[in-house]
């Protein structure tokens, strides 16, 4: 399972500029500060990031549960308009997911690398489909985990959702949100599982309300964001987050962003957000050749030739020279218009700008086989040096 702590790529709804252009600014600059791009995603109906996109269960396995909650449901009129379909958000990033029946929330979904905990709303959800034994088993085949533990579901939070009760610091240690230091029911379910347990208190005169959105801050590799309310728990609450991730702490990788207009809605930063792995590749395109003294390496080229003559002894499928030469002039045009030189990308990027320029120009090869070419240029690119023709 990849965890949190595993990621290196962070996504918002596009919506998220659209409705809250203010706290949109705070949160990207917050990043762009830390030197992390955020990136947007397309087809989406709100801002709730997480709870409709699949779950990253290695690198090239994303789950797409069945995204159909309950308070998206009923006759209270535009609820259903309110649903993001996450195929349509997937396509649009050229990611292909693995199809999964279970009725989930990715916000119900707080994961380490072999354990996950869910609240137990999960077995109202899918009641219709498994028994308990049954679901505890597919979602441990399904995420590839040996540990599923459900909480009990905080009736008074509507979404039924783990990640502002619980998150993991370890894979063996849990942080609870203090409102549920004296739930007896849901720390035995954590210690009984071999999870101990830490708790966010605060020592103030009158606790605030929205006090529990501390614990659903934004992790990736390499920052924390923390929500920011603007009251005395503030400090409080960045004190015991440092101390307890102590390796964020010490390179000054922890930020706390005002977004209490988010906040009034029930939700935080890890419920607006998608944050995956991605494989990054800094091209380095001579690093494999000596340069002669005079020599210019901008006249290096790659003939596109060679290129395909790599990619044919790397694949076990047929690849038609016209196909070649329709991949090769669309991924030139990309890495010259968006790259360049020596630039910075991720590889499933690139292979989702080459996917919908394909299917612009109603090419007809499958996904898989069209990453994989793209794939191979990269790799061929890297390991010899040079820059196409």
């Amino acid at each position: 399972m990849i965890t949190d702590i595993g990621t290196n790529t962070i996504y918002f709804s596009e919506k998220l500029e659209e409705m809250f252009p203010e706290t949109a600014n705070r949160i990207f600059g917050s990043l762009k500060l830390l030197g992390i791009e955020p990136k947007l995603l397309d087809c989406t109906k709100d801002i709730w990031a997480r709870d409709y996109m699949p779950i990253q269960v290695s690198s090239d396995k994303f789950v797409e549960f069945r995204y159909d909650p309950d308070y998206l449901q009923g006759t209270d009129k535009g609820l259903r308009n309110l649903k993001t379909y996450p195929d349509m958000v997937c396509n649009k990033l050229g990611l292909k997911t693995e199809k999964s029946d279970l009725i989930l929330d990715g916000g119900n979904v707080v994961k380490s690398s072999d354990c996950i905990i869910l609240t137990d709303k999960v077995l109202k959800e899918n009641r219709h489909i498994y028994t308990k034994p049954e679901l505890i088993s597919t979602l441990q085949k399904t995420f590839e985990v040996d540990k599923v533990v459900l909480i009990p579901w905080d009736t008074l939070e509507l979404y039924g959702h783990a990640d502002g009760m619980v998150r993991f610091i370890d894979n063996e240690t849990v942080l609870v949100n203090k409102l549920y230091e004296k739930d007896t029911v849901l720390v035995n379910r954590l210690e009984s599982s071999g999870l101990k347990c830490k708790y966010l208190n605060y020592k103030v005169k009158k606790q605030n309300k929205n006090n529990w959105a501390y614990i659903n801050f934004l992790q990736t590799k390499d920052i924390i964001l923390l929500p920011k309310l603007g009251v005395d728990e503030d400090e409080q609450a960045l004190k015991q987050i440092s101390d307890f991730y102590p390796d964020y702490a010490d390179k000054n990788r922890i930020v706390q962003v005002e977004m209490n207009d988010i906040i009034a809605l029930g939700g935080a930063l890890n419920c607006i957000s998608w944050t995956i792995k991605t494989q990054i590749m800094k091209i380095d395109l001579f690093r494999n050749k000596e340069i002669l003294e005079g020599e210019n390496p901008y006249e290096r080229k790659i003939n596109s030739l060679e290129v395909y003559e790599y990619i044919k002894s790397h694949i076990e499928f047929n690849l038609e020279l016209n196909t070649w030469i329709c991949i090769d002039k669309i991924f030139s045009e990309i890495w010259n218009s968006k790259i360049g030189l020596g630039g910075s990308f991720y590889w499933d990027e690139i292979e989702a700008e080459v996917l919908l320029e394909f299917k612009e120009h109603k090419i007809l090869l499958p996904d898989n086989y069209v990453k994989t070419v793209v794939h191979l240029i990269l790799e061929y690119i890297e390991q010899i040096g040079g820059i196409l023709e």
